[in-house]
């Protein structure tokens, strides 16, 4: 569970992914920067050699107001700080289709240079078959692990979307939600590879990214899939899933009918053939 404030502060991480922040974005962050900067109220107790039977009268009425007002900014800070936090939600949460489409070109180029270089790499990669693969292997696990830097950047922005932001939360849970940020797995078998690709623990895989590395040795589509586009994805698979079962079904029912038919018929030649 997430609080407010660690929401506010990874949608104020989005400024290092090199992306343009909408402007309503921006705005909302720089007015709760603008918050905690602001001039307050100061209070200064005088000297006791300051005091005087004739004005200590006055100062404790100047403190004591001074102190309520004191109080009460306070207490109007936190409010404003509350909107103004629950507004950098909402700016997040409408800025999340045009980050997407500011950062899918250098994804896609990302990928496109991961597929390339995958495909030249040993299909069992540990550092060992690396180094027996020789020198083309070497350069293309570099450039693997380039793309792969890129890759993890896209990755780590769709994993806080999916936590932190409403319109994007619990859309596709557990190991599915992970595996699926940036690859659409066509059928279960290929969802499944994905999902146990997360348990590879050889150091040199982990390097480029399990997941990523089946899943480009497998031709699977690599996409920037928000959560809502990976729900689509495994709908998608279990409507195919359906669909192929209806089939099934129906194709067995056909063949039924076909054998009663051919039984209906073998009995009225048999009847026929006794007459």
């Amino acid at each position: 569970m997430f609080t407010t404030d660690m929401t506010v502060q990874a949608i104020r991480n989005w400024t290092n992914l090199g992306v343009e922040l909408p402007e309503g974005l921006r705005s909302a962050l720089d007015t709760l920067d603008a918050l905690g900067q602001a001039d307050g109220i100061d209070m200064y107790y005088p000297h006791a050699d300051a005091l005087t039977p004739e004005n200590v009268g006055e100062h404790i009425r100047t403190l004591a107001t001074a102190k309520a007002a004191k109080d009460a900014e306070q207490e109007v800070r936190n409010q404003l700080r509350s909107r103004l936090a629950r507004r950098v939600i909402q700016e997040g949460n409408a800025a999340v289709p045009e980050i997407a489409d500011q950062l899918r070109p250098e994804f896609d180029k990302a990928a496109e240079s991961y597929a390339e270089a995958v495909v030249k790499l040993p299909p069992s990669l540990d550092a060992e078959s690396l180094v027996k693969a020789g020198s083309e292997a070497l350069r293309a696990f570099e450039q693997a692990k380039e793309a792969a830097a890129v890759l993890s950047m896209v990755d780590g922005w769709l994993a806080t979307v999916g936590a932190h932001l409403p319109s994007y939360a619990h859309k596709v849970d557990g190991n599915a939600a992970v595996v699926t940020r940036l690859v659409s797995p066509r059928d279960r078998g290929e969802l499944r590879r994905l999902m146990d690709a997360r348990h590879v623990s050889d150091q040199a895989a982990k390097e480029i990214g399990p997941v990523w590395q089946v899943a480009a040795a497998e031709g699977m589509p690599f996409e920037l899939n928000l959560p809502t586009d990976a729900a689509e994805v495994i709908q998608s698979i279990q409507d195919a899933e359906v669909a192929a079962e209806y089939e099934r079904k129906q194709q067995a029912s056909a063949a039924q009918q076909e054998r009663i038919k051919s039984f209906q018929k073998s009995m009225k030649a048999a009847a026929r053939s006794k007459r």
